[in-house]
């Protein structure tokens, strides 16, 4: 039974893939035709501009990483919740199978280590909320991988087997579903929506060869539950084609359920009742759920699988509420992200380790472009662009824009998370865009890997910087490729010439315009906790 289990979530995944890499060059496609557009119109505000000459330049000073692991402690109780929840639901899942299969097992520990096999996802969790840090996530593989060795071990020891044959049989009954999930992962273009809709594909394979199954064996149930239809079909000389007839009508009312659960979860999404992760931990469990209930010999497996998914949500819920995860009276920090559009997949990558650090301090702005246009696509942004609401989020006039600026989402969401909203623009309008978000920011965080002089979209963005940011608030990204030297004389051409009268940075106390090295993600620890104490000090100058 096992392997034709396997062949249905195999199936499900090969078919997942081609159909999410079409979703996700459409949606890039689309976007990037509209940012590439030239239509919208833009506003040029008067600047009272003065010569800088009485100021001295701050210069530029590189901030040296410290060797210091980051701790992740501040975070644990948003992570608390889906490992307690997960750690519950799973052992019930346990004892729901042992209880079903009247298997149960004759030693304490034996029931133990079975119970935490069913636990495994709670690990694909922990993982995909500290992928962003170097060493945290370093140590919960290797924990993981030590755990699993001793279970292993415990395993051929009480079974008599060998050790290939009891690491096969785990594998089989327990490593499914995570093998798939990290398969899903490993996929860096389309990961973000495959991860999406690969449930809603698995579903349709598997109703579709429950229908199969059914329908092909007996006509009578057709009859039964349809006969109106059923007595029309054989009048037209269709009694032949009766079962496929019927198949396929069921299996366009299955999609048609799919649209009506896609409208209500693009409204819960709406109404903060769910969030991205949320969504991701959900499918998790689901799929965990549902493939131990096929496995089953019960008819009711299924219904009791879905029962288990129910009980792992409520106890989710609690407990969301128990460690009061949804702080409101913390002050959060706006962080707005500008990158050189031209580092494609480096820049998606640095994005989503800066995303899971930040996403628990505050909100996320940006400028929407094709280089993290895979990363930021969510549940609302692909259900928004199917329903052709897209077009409305880009900003075309300043009235637009203000629209869209009202509508940002800056509160938390149930589990304490914040939100990243992009902000659209066209060719035209983007320098507007900018501004207006630069006027509000606690912090920025700028990407200038590999920049060089064919940005110089870049450049504009240096010296909007400097003209309307503290510089205590700025976090410069360097690496090997970047040109220094342009950077230093696109910063020494703002401050001398062009810095405007109401520029904070007339108030200087000669901080200098700090830059960070990053050479990969062995430097992600240093680079967030540079990032906090430019949050840490933006706190301290907000507070005075």
């Amino acid at each position: 039974m096992l392997g034709d289990y396997l062949s249905i979530l195999l199936i499900a995944y090969l078919l997942t893939i081609p159909l999410a890499w079409v979703l996700a060059r459409w949606y890039k496609s689309y976007v990037e035709k509209r940012i590439n557009s030239s239509g919208g119109e833009a506003i040029q505000e008067a600047l009272s501009i003065e010569k800088n000459t009485e100021l001295p330049f701050p210069g530029i000073e590189r901030i040296e990483p410290k060797p210091n692991s980051l701790n992740p402690s501040y975070q644990l109780k948003y992570l608390l919740p889906y490992i307690i929840a997960g750690l519950m639901a799973g052992f019930a899942l346990h004892l729901v199978s042992c209880w079903l299969e009247d298997r149960w097992p004759t030693k304490i520990f034996s029931f133990i280590v079975l119970g935490y096999l069913c636990c495994l996802p709670v690990w694909i969790v922990v993982y995909l909320f500290f992928k962003h840090t170097y060493h945290t996530k370093r140590k919960a593989i290797l924990f993981m991988v030590l755990s699993l060795v001793l279970v292993l071990i415990y395993s051929t020891f009480r079974t008599q087997t060998g050790i290939f044959t009891t690491a096969w049989a785990l594998l089989s009954m327990y490593g499914q579903i995570p093998i798939f999930l990290l398969l899903i992962r490993l996929i860096p273009a389309i990961r973000q929506i495959l991860f999406t809709i690969y449930p809603a594909v698995l579903m349709s394979v598997l109703v579709g060869v429950i229908i199969m199954k059914t329908f092909s064996q007996d006509d009578k149930i057709l009859a039964l539950f349809f006969h109106p239809l059923y007595d029309s079909l054989q009048a037209i000389g269709l009694e032949n084609q009766i079962t496929s007839i019927f198949i396929l009508l069921i299996l366009l009312l299955l999609f048609s359920s799919f649209y009506v659960i896609a409208r209500f979860i693009r409204w819960a999404y709406t109404k903060k009742r769910y969030n991205y992760f949320i969504f991701m931990t959900d499918e998790i469990w689901l799929l965990q759920m549902v493939y131990y209930s096929l496995s089953w010999d019960k008819q009711n497996g299924l219904w009791m699988g879905l029962l288990l998914f129910v009980f792992y949500k409520i106890l989710l819920i609690t407990f969301f509420r128990f460690f009061k995860v949804e702080d409101t009276s913390f002050r959060s920090k706006n962080l707005l992200v500008l990158r050189v559009f031209a580092l494609g997949n480096e820049s998606a990558s640095l994005y989503d380790r800066l995303k899971n650090y930040w996403q628990f301090k505050g909100p996320i702005r940006l400028i929407a472009g094709h280089d993290l246009n895979y990363s930021t696509l969510d549940i609302d942004d692909l259900i928004e662009w199917q329903l052709n609401g897209l077009k409305y989020r880009f900003n075309t006039s300043a009235t637009r824009l203000q629209e869209n600026l009202k509508k940002m989402d800056l509160l938390p969401d149930k589990d304490g998370s914040y939100r990243t909203s992009e902000m659209y623009c066209t060719n035209v309008t983007w320098k507007m865009v900018l501004k207006a978000l630069l006027k509000d920011t606690d912090v920025v965080f700028m990407d200038l890997r590999r920049f060089s002089k064919t940005n110089q979209g870049c450049a504009h963005e240096i010296i909007a910087l400097i003209h309307e940011v503290d510089l205590s608030k700025i976090c410069f990204v360097v690496d090997q490729r970047t040109d220094l030297k342009l950077f230093e004389n696109v910063a020494r051409e703002a401050w001398s010439n062009n810095l405007p009268l109401e520029s904070p940075n007339r108030l200087n106390k000669n901080t200098p315009i700090s830059y960070f090295r990053y050479d990969g993600a062995k430097d992600s620890d240093a680079l967030w906790h540079h990032l906090e104490n430019i949050s840490r000090d933006t706190t301290a100058s907000n507070s005075r």
